[in-house]
């Protein structure tokens, strides 16, 4: 939920506590015949008015390594390919940059002109359909009709296309466009800490979702790797690791990594059912780590982002595809942002 913060707020922790019952016009205390009370603490953050740079490519300095874009017409973000980096969203250049943990912008996905030359002027996203995928909600006017155009990224984090234009429609001030009927707006009165009135608006949406899997269908698909494994990597370096499963009921690993420059790693490999990633974050001393999130996962392949940092301070992140080629043999390839390519040859020990 987001509010509009006046210029004149407080900053620093506040507040603020919401109730729902069939009793109208309650207080912040109080009983009710029935209904739901939460807190929640908020904090109001300065006004930033850091000025930024803008580089030699066109972009702010926030994020660099990609060429400007031509007819931009405002911008959001969201974590479009799912690696826990927001991502950025140009509106009516339909167009989305992908950026990485270090504010570069590592590429960019152009999605197809609005169908029937509409222009636009404003872009919301958030998932509409339900599927687990940002969508892309364009609108704008003409001949005083409000025209949304809506696009979705696929499970393949591919943009799907337009696929559904609407004329004719009212936006309200907050851009919300019901097409159902099933969005719902609400207020929330209440006083500021000087005793001054103070309220806020928000729209909430009814959404019904497929019942939860349950059982072996929410498991992790992909094969565990249990045992010690010898690893070869394309450097020269070499490893050895030990994964261990505590339950079989539980799809979380235990492994003990050993490379060839006598570093030790303690790792933990959990599945996340509901957003159906793996993800694996492994330490040692003098602050090394990995960390791996895989987003596509089957039984015998799994694809997704890492990002490493080595004993002497130094951090690359990238890609990493896996792919098993038997019962003993699996590989990998990381491709780091800068093109960099390393293979690894995982063969289990008998």
């Amino acid at each position: 939920m987001r509010a509009r913060v006046p210029a004149s707020a407080k900053t620093g922790i506040t507040y603020g506590r919401v109730r729902i019952s069939t009793q109208p016009n309650l207080g912040p205390t109080g009983s009710a015949p029935d209904g739901y009370v939460d807190d929640f603490q908020v904090y109001i953050a300065p006004t930033d008015t850091t000025n930024f740079t803008t580089d030699t490519n066109g972009f702010a300095g926030l994020v660099t390594g990609i060429a400007s874009i031509a007819g931009s017409n405002g911008a959001a973000y969201q974590d479009f390919n799912r690696d826990g980096i927001a991502d950025i969203y140009v509106t009516r250049a339909e167009t989305v940059v992908f950026v990485d943990d270090e504010g570069l912008a590592t590429e960019k996905s152009t999605i197809a002109a609005i169908p029937n030359g509409f222009s636009t002027s404003r872009s919301f996203l958030g998932d509409i359909n339900g599927d687990g995928y940002p969508d892309i909600i364009e609108s704008g006017y003409v001949d005083a009709d409000t025209v949304v155009a809506v696009s979705s990224f696929n499970t393949a984090n591919v943009v799907a296309g337009w696929w559904d234009v609407l004329s004719g429609t009212n936006v309200d001030p907050r851009g919300v466009v019901d097409y159902d009927g099933d969005t719902y707006t609400f207020s929330i009165n209440g006083k500021t800490e000087s005793g001054e009135p103070h309220a806020f608006q928000g729209v909430c949406k009814r959404r019904v979702r497929a019942a939860p899997e349950t059982g072996e269908a929410a498991r992790c698909p992909w094969t565990w790797m249990l045992g010690q494994w010898k690893v070869k990597r394309s450097d020269d370096t070499t490893a050895s690791v030990t994964w261990e499963q505590p339950s079989e009921k539980v799809d979380v690993l235990v492994g003990r990594w050993t490379e060839s420059d006598g570093s030790v790693l303690t790792e933990q490999v959990g599945w996340q059912p509901d957003r159906k990633q793996l993800v694996a974050n492994a330490y040692g001393a003098e602050g090394v780590f990995f960390s791996v999130l895989f987003n596509k996962v089957d039984k015998d392949q799994m694809s997704g982002w890492y990002r490493n940092r080595n004993a002497e301070g130094e951090v690359v992140n990238g890609k990493v595809e896996i792919n098993r080629i038997s019962e003993t043999e699996v590989r990998s390839k990381l491709v780091e942002r800068d093109g960099t390519v390393l293979t690894e040859v995982f063969t289990k020990v008998q």
